[in-house]
């Protein structure tokens, strides 16, 4: 009986000694396989993931499965591709892979011309809603490879009708060219004018009128009428606005449909507001809001009208007639911003008892406006400069105390300039001291490994949960992302981090890292900068993507445009220079140093300056210093025109405080 006991424990130590050493063979191999496939060494990852797969180590097994197939995918070998993803998802139906591994199931059963299997694939997605638009393309897909022409029709002008914002779209309307020039069918007024709108949506202009041009013109017809009203405005997104004003008149006056009249009425006084004359739209546009009081364009007309007058410096009518937005669509898109403007016009005319009380009543009817801190800062600094300090110090205290942003800080260096202390929120709690911060397991044993794309797939599948589940997700998908230097991603979970646990330094840290800390550091220090405000301007420019490109054509960390790059590396001495050497982190950091340091000099170190010049450029700068003086520098932050460039400046220095505090 001993011997027995004794042979049965020996049975079991050899299959317990048998599991561990599979368990570290398939994490060596699924570490290798990962450091291979972030190095772009497929071949060598791929075959290391394989002998992964045919473990029952989990989750490794699952991840190498899914990688086998992204990987065969990246190889064009799609018949690997889609027996990965087919075992995939026929051992993991409700994978954390499960939608990608059907997307790359569905494009490989494309591409190997199984358009049966492609549109049963792409049909379940529909049915789960998983990218709708995608599938609706991939469907019509199917069907026309299957030489089912109508079906595949349908399924395009689907895609036109109802998603014409986005890239799938415009690849429908080339499916459609395409069978059309082939004789399968003949493109309709309604296809001409939908694939008009979305090529107008995005921002093909020209394209767009080419189609609206084809349209066959009928008087008191709803096609006509639209095709001539977004002929308009393609005009006016090209800057066009005297064509654009010529097209709606020929609107107004031959092609009227109810609907389209005093859109294009209200687009008329836009374009003269644009181009023309800025009394002419001002006339027109109270016009119009006196003439349609019931309109859609009512409150927009209104508050363009009040802008003309106050870019005019005009505050007594632009008070009047925010006031009177304000009171009339009090309930509107604009409600908001019209007691702000009413209030700030009358304290520009340095009424500050009549600026009170549009304050007042944004505070009352908008408590969680963005405009309230705002409203709430210059009551006080007018309660302070009557003489009312017990008012002042209550509207101070209570921003220091609740608000995170730039009025936040303005109204601590008030307090500090009064001889205060301000309180630090009760609402704030511990932060992330003594909480359970470790990754959860299938998580973790992928992290060990190095496989933080891979964990953050699982973290993620994990939301949304209770709220201190939600704090250990966040904060391992923070880290996550902070590895695989995903810097915008991880700023977001640490953003969420910080919206639930507030401004503790270790979670504030994890809301605004500063990666490259090493030359931002070098380089700051070369050109007199404090680092803390180099961070702070990188963070707003590209939350530290160095691969970040603006609409503008701006690249990389602290968002260089080429033009000036070129003219930098000049003056550096640096030859060779190309605007791809901008996606270098290090070479973008100096560049960005280096500009900055001269508009230190340009505008005497008064960093609010400084902030708007590197967005709104030096020029446009000076001019509203000329314009509005710079003076009171609070000031001349709420005058500048341009709401991008204000912007930019309120989170600059917003940031550039929380830097200060935490490094």
């Amino acid at each position: 009986m001993i011997r027995r006991g004794g042979r049965l424990i020996l049975i079991i130590s050899l299959v317990i000694l048998s599991s561990a050493c599979g368990a570290d063979e398939a994490d060596r191999n699924f570490k290798k396989a990962t450091e291979l496939r972030l190095s772009g060494k497929l071949e060598g990852a791929l075959a290391l993931y394989r002998k992964v797969g045919q473990t029952s180590e989990e989750p490794l097994s699952e991840h190498a499965l899914y990688h086998i197939g992204e990987i065969s995918v990246g190889l064009g070998r799609w018949d690997e591709a889609i027996a990965a993803f087919k075992l995939y998802l026929r051992r993991y139906p409700e994978g954390v892979r499960r939608r990608e591994a059907l997307l790359g199931l569905g494009e490989g059963y494309l591409n190997t011309g199984r358009f049966d299997k492609v549109i049963e694939v792409y049909s379940s997605l529909l049915r789960e809603r998983l990218n709708p638009a995608m599938a609706l393309l991939r469907i019509g897909r199917g069907y026309e490879g299957l030489g089912r022409f109508r079906e595949a029709i349908t399924y395009y002008r689907r895609v036109v009708e109802e998603y014409p914002s986005t890239l799938y779209a415009e690849s429908a309307i080339s499916r459609l060219d395409e069978l059309a020039r082939k004789g399968r069918f003949h493109l309709t007024r309604k296809d001409l004018l939908l694939q008009g709108i979305a090529l107008y949506r995005s921002g093909r202009y020209r394209d767009a009128r080419r189609r609206f041009i084809r349209i066959k013109l009928k008087r008191g017809d709803h096609i006509s009428t639209k095709a001539i009203y977004y002929t308009g405005m393609s005009q006016m997104g090209e800057r066009r606005y005297k064509s654009a004003i010529s097209t709606f008149n020929r609107l107004l006056k031959s092609y009227p449909y109810p609907g389209y009249l005093t859109s294009a009425r209200f687009r008329i006084a836009q374009c003269y507001r644009r181009a023309v004359s800025r009394r002419e739209a001002e006339r027109r546009l109270l016009g119009f809001a006196r003439r349609y009081p019931w309109s859609r364009w009512a409150d927009d007309a209104l508050f363009e009208a009040g802008s003309i007058q106050m870019e005019d410096g005009r505050y007594s009518a632009a008070a009047y007639t925010f006031r009177r937005l304000a009171s009339r669509y009090g309930t509107g898109r604009f409600a908001d911003d019209a007691l702000w403007l009413a209030g700030w016009c009358e304290y520009k005319r340095r009424r500050y008892s009549e600026a009170l009380q549009p304050f007042r009543e944004l505070l009352r009817s908008h408590p969680k406006s963005r405009l309230a801190a705002a409203a709430r800062y210059w009551m006080a600094r007018i309660y302070e400069r009557v003489g009312n300090r017990a008012s002042a110090l209550y509207h101070y205290r209570k921003l220091a105390s609740d608000d995170e942003w730039y009025y936040g800080v303005k109204a601590r260096e008030k307090l500090r300039s009064m001889g205060m202390k301000a309180k630090a929120d009760p609402k704030r709690s511990g932060g992330l001291k003594g909480r359970d911060l470790k990754p959860f397991p299938r998580a973790a044993r992928l992290i060990s490994l190095g496989a933080y794309d891979d964990a953050a797939q699982e973290l993620t599948a994990m939301l949304p949960g209770s709220r201190s589940r939600r704090v250990r997700i966040y904060y391992n998908l923070s880290i996550c992302y902070s590895r695989m230097k995903s810097h915008p991603q991880s700023i977001k979970y640490g953003m969420y981090l910080r919206g639930i646990l507030g401004d503790s330094p270790d979670v504030l840290k994890l809301a605004y890292p500063m990666p490259y800390r090493r030359e931002i550091e070098r380089w700051a220090k070369a050109f007199g900068l404090d680092p803390n405000f180099v961070a702070a301007m990188a963070y707003e420019e590209s939350r530290f993507n160095p691969n970040a490109v603006s609409p503008a054509g701006a690249i990389g960390l602290m968002q260089i445009m080429p033009s000036t790059g070129r003219s930098i590396a000049e003056r550096l001495g640096i030859r060779r220079f190309s605007s791809s050497k901008l996606f270098d982190p290090e070479l973008n950091i100096r560049f960005g140093c280096y500009y900055m340091a001269q508009l230190m000099r340009s505008f005497k170190g008064r960093i609010e300056l400084v902030a708007a010049a590197y967005n709104g450029g030096p020029g446009r700068v000076n001019g509203w210093i000329k314009r509005f003086g710079d003076e009171e520098i609070e000031e001349f932050v709420e005058d500048i025109p341009y709401p991008e460039t204000k912007r930019h400046v309120k989170k600059t220095i917003a940031t550039y405080e929380i830097y200060r505090s935490i490094y």
